[in-house]
C-alpha cells in the first residue's frame, strides 16, 4: 500500500496484531492514514467504499473464512477487493496462520466470477498445461464482487 497513490481518499488499514500495527503506525499514520486492531472475522468493519482485503484469507482455516464473509455482509461496505488464485480446489489448512492457495470461485465458497479481475502477476493464463507449471499454479489477482455476490454466497451455502 505503501506505493499506491491514496491523495484524497481516508484509507483505513486494520490488523489482528497489535505488533505488527504498532511499528505500521509509527512508520505510515497520518491524518489521511488510520491504522486500527481488527479481527475481521469478527469486529465491526469501519464505514468504508471498498474493503481490500489482500494477503489474508489464504492463511485461515475455512471456518474463519466463512465467518470473514458473514461480517463483511454484515457490514454496509458495498464492494470487497480480495485476493484469489486460479486454482480448481480450495485445499484445507491443518492450522490458521499456514498457506493455501484461494479461489473464492470454488467449493465449497462458490463465489461467482469477480465484477473485475487485476492480475498481479502478469496476464493470466488459464490453459491447463500452463497451469500445471510452478508458474501458473503462483497466479494470482485482486478480484472485486459486491456485497450483494458475497451475501447470495451465504444464501446458497445455507440452502
Amino acid at each position: 500500500m505503501q506505493n499506491v497513490d491514496l491523495e484524497g481518499l481516508h484509507y483505513i488499514g486494520g490488523d489482528i496484531s497489535l505488533e505488527v500495527l504498532e511499528d505500521v503506525k509509527q512508520k505510515h499514520e497520518s491524518s489521511a492514514l488510520e491504522f486500527i486492531h481488527l479481527d475481521k472475522t469478527s469486529d465491526s468493519l469501519p464505514k468504508a467504499d471498498l474493503m481490500l482485503c489482500r494477503d489474508c484469507l489464504f492463511h485461515l482455516k475455512w471456518w474463519l473464512r466463512w465467518a470473514f464473509f458473514e461480517n463483511f455482509v454484515d457490514s454496509d461496505i458495498p464492494y470487497l477487493l480480495m485476493t484469489m488464485h486460479f486454482v480448481s480446489k480450495n485445499p484445507r489448512l491443518n492450522r490458521n496462520g499456514g498457506y493455501k492457495r484461494f479461489n473464492p470461485c470454488v467449493a465449497p465458497f462458490n463465489l461467482c466470477q469477480p465484477i473485475q479481475t487485476i492480475s498481479e502477476t502478469g496476464e493470466i493464463n488459464l490453459d491447463p498445461e500452463f497451469m500445471a507449471t510452478n508458474k501458473g499454479k503462483n497466479q494470482r489477482a485482486l478480484g472485486l464482487w459486491s456485497r450483494e455476490q458475497i451475501k447470495q454466497a451465504l444464501v446458497s451455502r445455507k440452502s
